[in-house]
């Protein structure tokens, strides 16, 4: 357990460096995995809950701000500096996520009618393009070869080509979708108004698994995946909560109230809204 802010909130990692945001102090938090000490202390200099969005490509961290000007920071994940400022990239808080074919950021702007696009920044000479756009957006992963993004006008799960933009599938889902994670063998997608988490084959699309996580879970937050098809989930008044990637059931629980999960190099890591790192070994 690690105190790394007033109020520790996103988490992402790549290399030896995890970043957290601290909402309530506009700031962005470097630990070392290795010494697991807290490192930079990076300030956006910008309004509370500025920071909406955090990814990570290789040794860069990208964290969209929601201040004037809407920016994209790429920040150096090892130095902590600000290598580059994007304007004018960012539109609400709909999900980022990197990989080698780019930095693929889900637009939210609130209002329904189709125009809420999904962006492609280019990591390499930072060109910005409009990848494909939809409504709505909540949600974000990549693999199997495509993006994956949930949307809620009307609620669906788009499966996009990351080079073309072409959708190439929608799926329909019977509730409002939250966030989207991608695991060895599937798509799981997080419905807020039910508490349930659904899993969706890559290869057929269709809803193979509906997990009910509880009446009393609340609005399921953040879903991650291990590299086993595992899958972690936390939200308000849910205890962290591991659904085996082969039973797909609940089989643990963490009693810690946790705003985000993150899953990387063979630990599970959760941040607290009163600005805890929680590391536990994957189970």
């Amino acid at each position: 357990m690690l105190r790394v802010g007033s109020a520790a909130d996103l988490i992402v990692g790549t290399g030896d460096f995890i970043w957290i945001s601290d909402w309530e102090n506009a700031l962005l938090t470097q630990v070392d995995m290795r010494t697991m000490c807290v490192g930079t202390n990076l300030s956006i200099g910008s309004p509370l809950a500025s920071v909406i969005d955090l990814a990570a490509t290789d040794g860069v961290v990208w964290a969209a701000e929601y201040s004037e000007g809407n920016p994209l920071l790429r920040i150096d994940a090892a130095t902590g500096d600000v290598v580059s400022t994007i304007p004018g990239v960012v539109a609400g808080g709909g999900g980022m996520v990197g990989s080698e074919a780019g930095l693929f950021i889900a637009c939210c702007g609130g209002d329904s009618g189709g125009s809420d696009p999904i962006i492609r920044v280019d990591t390499v000479d930072e060109s910005v393009s409009t990848l494909a756009t939809l409504d709505r957006n909540t949600g974000i992963d990549i693999g199997f070869g495509a993006l994956w993004v949930g949307s809620n006008s009307p609620n669906t799960l788009s499966r996009i080509d990351p080079e073309t933009g072409d959708v190439t599938d929608v799926i329909p889902v019977d509730g409002i979708v939250g966030d989207v994670a991608v695991s060895a063998d599937a798509v799981w997608v997080a419905l807020t108004d039910t508490a349930t988490l659904i899993r969706v084959d890559p290869t057929t699309h269709a809803i193979t698994d509906r997990i009910d996580l509880g009446s009393a879970a609340g609005r399921p937050l953040d879903v991650a995946a291990s590299d086993d098809g595992d899958v972690w989930i936390v939200g308000p008044a849910l205890s962290p909560t591991l659904i085996d990637g082969n039973s797909r059931k609940p089989v643990a629980r963490i009693r810690v109230n946790a705003h985000h999960v993150l899953v990387v190099s063979g630990r599970v890591l959760f941040t607290t809204p009163d600005g805890l790192l929680i590391v536990i070994d994957d189970i």
